[in-house]
């Protein structure tokens, strides 16, 4: 499944025929102006909220007092995360959550 801008295709479109007008026929911008009106008809699927590690309550930072050997690690996982990585399993600290309150 590819998730597409209904509004950037119905921009091109219209671009697209502007430019292009004379030489379309008037059977193809039709037919694309219904496919536009198709695609923008179709229903939208929520995009779940995603928590990356750095953000998540379960991530945290394991000094070992080794230089080589501090990292951070996941409670769940118990392996060690990049801060960008995320999963299934993630819940937002309740600081973070405070913050974003606040501002």
């Amino acid at each position: 499944m590819r998730l597409i801008d209904v509004d950037a295709l119905n921009d091109t479109v219209e671009k697209s025929i502007a430019k292009f007008g004379e030489v379309f026929s008037e059977d193809l911008i039709t037919g694309l102006k219904a496919c536009v009106y198709i695609a923008m008809q179709q229903p939208t699927i929520a995009q779940p909220e995603i928590i990356h590690c750095r953000d998540c309550k379960h991530y945290y930072f394991a000094d070992n007092r080794i230089p080589q050997e501090q990292r951070y690690v996941c409670d769940i996982g118990g392996e060690i995360w990049q801060p960008n990585d995320y999963c299934s399993y993630g819940e937002r600290r309740e600081e973070l959550n405070e913050s974003k309150e606040r501002s």
